[in-house]
């Protein structure tokens, strides 16, 4: 059995990704963290400072500006979403993704080498 040009090149791309998950995956735990502090402290800011408002009448200008505190708060919550679901597939992949673990040791058990090429049988 061959491997045409592009199920090789597949092959070697798979290999590739499944190589460099150990470092991404490190990478999407940092940039999770980051997502899901910033958004709590976005919140918690955002409390902070209606807390301060409500205190006191509001003036126009002060009107605009909670305007755009709502339509920030809304970002904050996006953002500690994004946080949560990336450690989420982080953690639920840690290994890498199965599919592509079964698909290289299968080319491996079948005898094809990194590029695709059958190897010795």
């Amino acid at each position: 059995m061959e491997l045409s040009k592009a199920e090789a090149k597949a092959l070697q791309v798979l290999r590739r990704r499944v190589r460099g998950w150990w470092w991404l995956r490190w990478l999407h735990v940092l940039a999770s963290l980051a997502l899901f502090g910033g958004g709590i402290w976005g919140v918690l800011i955002q409390r902070d400072l209606w807390l301060r408002l409500g205190e006191e009448p509001l003036e126009p200008v002060a009107s605009v500006f909670v305007y755009m505190m709502a339509r920030g708060e809304v970002m904050y919550h996006f953002c500690g979403l994004m946080g949560a679901l990336l450690l989420a597939y982080t953690i639920l992949n840690w290994r890498g993704r199965v599919v592509d673990t079964l698909l290289i040791r299968l080319a491996r058990e079948l005898g094809f080498d990194d590029e695709g090429r059958p190897g010795p049988a």
